[in-house]
């Protein structure tokens, strides 16, 4: 299973996104980033943070855009830009790709796949998995207060 913080870019607020690292290292779950690269060049401490603590960085978007309507140019463009961000900051491939609003396409897909990514449109959300939902992504925003849940749902994972 993998717990994707999602929507992270320059204007993440650090605090918050150490607040939550620290829970996922307490339970040690790996914790999984969903990147918006445009411009995380801005955001020299968060870069340093995520590496000092192996944290896994995978593409989210250039910006934040429906992939699904875009022209087939416009979607590679993104994908090469986001992959070299990734590589530079983060000095690591990505290997996934988890589109904007979960909005993926057979088109979409294929066009990752070219770049070496695999789509993953399927998640759940902390109050879902509380609940006894089941999925192979568990999707959150380290910015809001859906975060309340984390620490509960961390505990329910590892059995602790």
């Amino acid at each position: 299973m993998t717990w994707r913080n999602d929507d992270i870019s320059h204007t993440t607020d650090l605090n918050k996104f150490k607040a939550v690292h620290e829970l996922f290292k307490k339970y040690n779950v790996l914790h999984t980033v969903a990147l918006i690269c445009k411009d995380i060049q801005k955001a020299p401490e968060l870069i340093k943070y995520i590496n000092d603590n192996n944290i896994d960085v995978q593409v989210h978007a250039w910006e934040h855009e429906d992939f699904t309507v875009m022209n087939e140019y416009k979607m590679q463009d993104q994908f090469k830009k986001s992959i070299a961000c990734i590589k530079k900051y983060f000095k690591k491939k990505p290997t996934m790709f988890y589109p904007p609003w979960n909005k993926s396409d057979i088109i979409v897909e294929g066009i990752a796949a070219d770049f070496g990514l695999k789509v993953s449109n399927v998640k759940i959300s902390l109050s879902q998995y509380l609940r006894g939902a089941t999925g192979e992504v568990i999707n959150f925003h380290s910015w809001s207060d859906e975060c309340v849940d984390l620490e509960e749902a961390l505990k329910k994972y590892t059995k602790q």
